[in-house]
C-alpha cells in the first residue's frame, strides 16, 4: 500500500522561513492501524488460519506414527516384544491425537493418559510425537505456519 504523499507550495514568508513543505496524508496509515488491532482471535481470517493450521499439524503427527518418526523425522525405536510398528498396536494413541484452536494458540495433544509416558520416555523406550518446547517447532512447521498466517494476515488487512 503506498501512502500517498502532497506536495504544498507556500508563498515566501518575509523572514524567510519555509517556503514548501511536504505534507503526509495518513488517512490510509490510521485505516491500517484499526485493521490491525482487529487481528485478535475473533478476526475470521486468523481464526481459519489457525484452524488450517491445526489440522495440518494433527494429520502431520498421525502420518509420523503410520511413519514410526518423531516431528523431526528421527526414526522412533523398534519394539521387541511384538511384530509390527511402534505405537500402532491398537492405534488408540494415535487415533487421539487432537488439535484445538484456543484465542490465539493452537493445542495439540492427546488426552490417553499413557500418552506422556511414550512423549518423554518414561519407564519405555522414549517414542516422541509431539514437537518439544526445548528443540521448539521443525522448521517445516515453522515455514506452513508463517505462510499460511501471513496469507490471512494480509486477507484481513485488505
Amino acid at each position: 500500500m503506498a501512502i500517498p504523499l502532497i506536495l504544498r507550495g507556500l508563498a515566501a514568508s518575509s523572514d524567510g522561513k519555509k517556503s514548501v513543505e511536504m505534507l503526509a496524508d495518513t488517512k490510509q496509515l490510521q485505516e491500517l492501524a484499526v485493521k490491525i488491532k482487529n487481528l485478535g482471535p475473533s478476526n475470521p481470517h486468523v481464526k481459519s488460519g489457525l484452524h488450517q493450521i491445526a489440522a495440518l499439524w494433527e494429520n502431520r503427527i498421525k502420518s509420523n506414527f503410520r511413519r514410526s518418526v518423531d516431528p523431526y523425522d528421527s526414526k522412533w525405536h523398534e519394539i521387541k516384544h511384538r511384530d509390527g510398528q511402534p505405537l500402532l498396536d491398537t492405534g488408540m494413541l494415535r487415533n487421539s491425537i487432537n488439535s484445538e484452536v484456543r484465542g490465539l494458540s493452537i493445542v495439540l495433544g492427546s488426552s490417553i493418559d499413557y500418552a506422556d509416558k511414550h512423549q518423554r520416555g518414561i519407564g519405555v523406550r522414549q517414542r516422541m510425537f509431539l514437537p518439544t518446547p526445548v528443540v521448539g517447532l521443525p522448521d517445516k512447521w515453522k515455514n506452513e505456519y508463517t505462510k499460511i498466517m501471513l496469507d490471512k494476515v494480509q486477507k484481513a488487512v485488505q
